[in-house]
């Protein structure tokens, strides 16, 4: 646009400029004061300029440390102290399931049971033999009755008395087979007579003396040995017995159970599932040298699902885990409420690390390009204080801190809070953080 006219044109008798034409006469004359009025104020301006004021800001000054505590976590799994898969020791057909599962159990309980029939029966046998044997032992240690004594006593006198009968007839015979009145065959048969009565009585007599004397020390050795078998093979059919019936080794909760009444379990199958119910134990892989830190009795934390837990060191394994080359530590919890098996716990251990640095405030950190954090620290001259920017490197974070190094110098005075208030090379006017 061209620059508006300082003296007036020359125009024909009764014509207007076009700016009169458009917008009036009075507003050429607006026009011409609006712009006096900018090249006054512009040159006022370019003249007089007053500085600005000082921003306030909070400041700390840099502190420097040597090391600084951190914390590392290491997995590892919730069990519980006892847990076993029960069966029978002896086959036979699942006759009752006497609980469910979840159910907890004290120690001892009766589970479930096998069909004991035919053992039942072994047994009455086995206790009668036992029984005939004990009886036959008091027999041998008590040695004969009155009785039998007298009766063998009354044998021996009528031995003695067909004895002399027999005497009496062979001599008779004798002395008539001298007179020739009798044939020999009678005397032979009056011999023969004596013969078999003395042999008669003589086994009385020795059948009387072995009464008087008591049982032989052999018989009854060979009889109590006899018993003792017996009551070996009631005891074997004693055991065979309790074992159709599966009972709890420890209190707990009954797992899965495996095998319904009316199934054929062999030996040693498993039945069901049996956890005790004691407080669960962390078994957790660490590192053998923070391992060594960790003494039996010591008082850890755990984390289960960000839920801090207290808990015991009750023991180390001597050995290292072959595929994660750690060390299991196994820690007792003081409140395992509502906690199951098999669930991730992480133990927490604490660690000084070295590391020269400033500690400062979150608040103070600024982000820069390509992700480089940077400080504000403040420059003092003799009148006035600035803000500088220093690069730095963020060593470690812990809530609401960073530990920093870089161009830095203790004692320095930084922008602890606001840091986007400011700018480079802004005067400042710094006040202690509260």
């Amino acid at each position: 646009m061209s620059p508006l006219p300082t003296e007036p044109t020359t125009q024909a008798p009764g014509s207007q400029s076009p700016i009169a034409r458009r917008f009036g006469p009075w507003a050429a004359g607006l026009l011409v004061l609006a712009f006096g009025v900018a090249f006054a104020a512009g040159s006022a301006s370019s003249s007089t300029e007053t500085p600005r004021p000082a921003v306030p800001v909070a400041t700390q000054h840099l502190q420097p440390v040597t090391s600084y505590l951190t914390t590392h976590a290491f997995t590892g799994k919730l069990t519980a102290p006892r847990r076993s898969s029960l069966g029978f020791e002896r086959g036979g057909r699942l006759e009752s399931i006497r609980v469910s599962e979840g159910q907890f159990v004290e120690a001892g309980a009766e589970l479930a049971r096998i069909n004991s029939s035919v053992l039942v029966a072994q047994l009455r046998e086995a206790r009668a033999r036992v029984a005939v044997g004990r009886a036959r032992l008091a027999e041998l240690v008590a040695g004969p009755r009155p009785e039998e004594l007298e009766r063998v006593r009354e044998r021996v006198r009528e031995r003695r008395a067909q004895l002399d009968l027999a005497r009496l007839t062979r001599a008779r015979q004798d002395r008539l087979a001298r007179e020739g009145v009798v044939s020999p065959e009678g005397h032979d048969r009056a011999s023969t007579e004596v013969s078999a009565s003395e042999a008669r009585l003589a086994q009385a007599v020795s059948l009387l003396r072995l009464l008087e004397r008591g049982t032989r020390r052999e018989q009854v050795v060979a009889q109590r040995a006899t018993l003792e078998g017996l009551e070996a093979s009631l005891a074997t059919r004693t055991v065979e017995l309790r074992q159709t019936v599966l009972r709890a080794p420890f209190a707990g909760k009954v797992g899965l159970v495996h095998a319904d009444p009316g199934t054929v379990v062999s030996a040693g199958s498993p039945v069901m599932t049996l956890i005790e119910s004691k407080a669960l134990e962390a078994w957790v892989g660490v590192p053998p040298g923070p391992a060594r830190a960790l003494t039996v009795g010591s008082q850890q934390v755990v984390l289960i699902e960000g839920r801090p837990v207290r808990a015991l060191v009750r023991a180390q394994l001597p050995e290292l885990d072959p595929a994660t080359r750690t060390s299991t530590v196994i820690l007792t919890l003081e409140d395992s409420a509502g906690l199951l098996p098999e669930q991730i716990v992480r133990l927490v251990l604490p660690r000084r690390l070295p590391a020269t640095g400033y500690w400062v405030p979150l608040t103070a950190l600024s982000h820069g390009e390509r992700a480089v954090w940077s400080l504000l620290v403040v420059v003092s001259s003799k009148d006035e204080a600035t803000v500088e920017r220093r690069l730095i490197e963020v060593l470690h974070t812990d809530p609401g801190r960073a530990l920093v190094r870089g161009d830095l110098r203790a004692g320095e005075a930084y922008v602890s809070t606001g840091v986007h208030r400011v700018v480079p090379g802004q005067r400042v006017a710094p006040r202690a953080a509260q």
